[in-house]
């Protein structure tokens, strides 16, 4: 759904048609990210595809079969490009736990390539809480949440995604158990406001607008 700021109820813009596999459906979608051109990917998470929307529709169609082209398109990588199978560890790596350097389990993230720092952001679940951490830094910083599990202003329960709206210079979060979209403060944020209640999702991704989607 796309939420434009400000609005009290969303707009569907892809599936709402059944769940199921076809173009005009979506089966358990989890991801979803907005290129400049305003098209919408989705993770189909059941389909196990990843569908795109051409913003100029209105019937909702998703198409699969080109989606190898148009992704390399957007993301300038060459189809037969090949990775690096040696990751490097960039955040956590010290085993499941609450402390400052230690993750449980992560799992939206947020790279801000804008910043020198190439900062990362981390909806560390388990431990009802955000963290940022710098390029090449061995501990995190707590940005959000971390005063334990809740439903309170300061407190996050189980979140699964982030993402950062420069515009206003503040974390949006997704808060699963609570069923809430949070606005917090980017920087000495110590509570969140609720934006969006009462909904599930498993993503968040943000236009040029500033319309989100969930």
């Amino acid at each position: 759904m796309k939420w434009v700021e400000g609005a009290k109820q969303g707009i569907v813009v892809a599936g709402d048609q059944g769940e199921g596999n076809g173009l005009t459906q979506l089966s358990n979608p989890w991801g979803v990210v907005v290129d400049q051109l305003g098209t919408v990917y989705v993770a189909d998470h059941d389909s196990y595809a990843a569908n795109f929307m051409i913003p100029p529709s209105s019937d909702h169609f998703l198409d699969t079969l080109m989606q190898k082209i148009l992704l390399a398109q957007c993301a300038d990588i060459h189809p037969n490009a090949r990775w690096q199978q040696n990751g490097l560890t960039v955040a956590g790596g010290n085993g499941y736990g609450n402390g400052i350097n230690q993750l449980s389990n992560p799992w939206g993230l947020y790279v801000d390539v804008d910043d020198d720092d190439r900062t990362i952001y981390i909806a560390d679940q388990a431990n009802h809480r955000i963290v940022e951490w710098k390029w090449g830094a061995t501990s995190g910083q707590v940005v959000a949440g971390g005063t334990g599990q809740g439903n309170g202003t300061h407190q996050l329960s189980d979140p699964l995604d982030v993402i950062v709206d420069k515009e206003k210079d503040s974390l949006i979060i997704y808060d699963y158990s609570n069923r809430r979209v949070i606005r917090w403060p980017r920087r000495n944020g110590t509570s969140g406001e609720t934006i969006i209640s009462n909904i599930n999702s498993w993503g968040l991704t943000m236009d040029e607008n500033g319309s989100l989607y969930v």
